[in-house]
């Protein structure tokens, strides 16, 4: 059998925006949606980065990229794989790939979300977009972290009761590097929930949830965190309950602004961490 690519759309539609969102009219399937992402886990700056989607199921699939600041840099691009039959008949799949190249060097965090009816199923890839080089003869032992961190307003009184005991999770030699990147990690999904209002693919408390439990899983597995700060993710996991809730609930205005202020105030925890305060 003989396979080609058509793209569906022209480059030139797509907007940069962290929620790519693809409306191609589907026909609603029997099965439970499922999200699945193959990609590379590390490639060298600059190099182009196919995600592909083979074997996700849904009706509707979008994308979110962290940071935000990678959209620039990202594409979703529906691809029909046109597949001919021995007894010359065609049928077409609908792949949702992401193109994604970077000048950048960092670590990028890319969901893919298909859904069908009100379910819908994520995956997250890791992209370290930079291979670590071999280190010179006399390496820096402690480089400054690139790029700087955010300034992040001192959270209400409230909020910075929630989170203090993230302070004191972070401890070792590494906190000073790992708060580093947990800070921006939550800083960026700050900025994922704040946008996404009115596109309605973080509806729910319990989403917000799954997603901080599915990134931050693989985040800390990437950066060789897992199971190095003991109690942390579950300081992480209470102070989103004590902001939002335990019952699952719609993401109204204003649980939606609870929602962007606790995951910032997880940010400025993990940020004073990093000024050793």
């Amino acid at each position: 059998m003989r396979t080609a690519f058509l793209a569906l759309f022209v480059w030139v539609i797509f907007t940069s925006v962290s929620l790519a969102e693809d409306s191609t009219p589907l026909e609603p399937t029997s099965e439970v949606p499922q999200a699945i992402i193959i990609g590379p886990e590390e490639v060298d700056v600059g190099e182009c980065v196919w995600l592909k989607t083979e074997g996700s199921i849904g009706k509707t699939f979008n994308w979110i990229v962290l940071p935000p600041i990678a959209e620039q840099h990202f594409r979703a691009l529906p691809i029909a794989d046109v597949t001919k039959q021995d007894d010359g008949t065609e049928s077409i799949t609908v792949k949702h790939e992401g193109h994604f190249s970077s000048p950048d060097k960092g670590i990028y965090y890319f969901i893919f979300i298909a859904t069908e009816g009100n379910i819908s199923s994520r995956a997250i890839h890791i992209l370290n977009n930079g291979k670590s080089p071999d280190p010179g003869p006399d390496p820096d032992p402690d480089p400054d972290p690139s790029p700087k961190l955010p300034d992040i307003e001192t959270p209400s009184n409230n909020f910075k009761t929630m989170v203090e005991p993230i302070l004191t999770k972070i401890v070792g030699n590494d906190k000073k590097k790992d708060s580093y990147e947990l800070t921006l990690f939550y800083w960026d999904l700050a900025d994922v929930v704040e946008r996404d209002e009115g596109k309605s693919i973080i509806k729910t408390t319990d989403d917000l949830r799954n997603l901080n439990i599915q990134a931050g899983t693989l985040m800390f597995q990437q950066t060789k965190m897992k199971g190095k700060y003991s109690g942390l993710a579950q300081a992480i996991d209470n102070a989103l309950a004590q902001a939002l809730g335990l019952e699952v609930v719609q993401l109204s205005i204003a649980k939606r602004k609870d929602a962007v202020a606790i995951v910032r105030a997880i940010a400025w925890a993990c940020k004073e961490v990093y000024s050793g305060k």
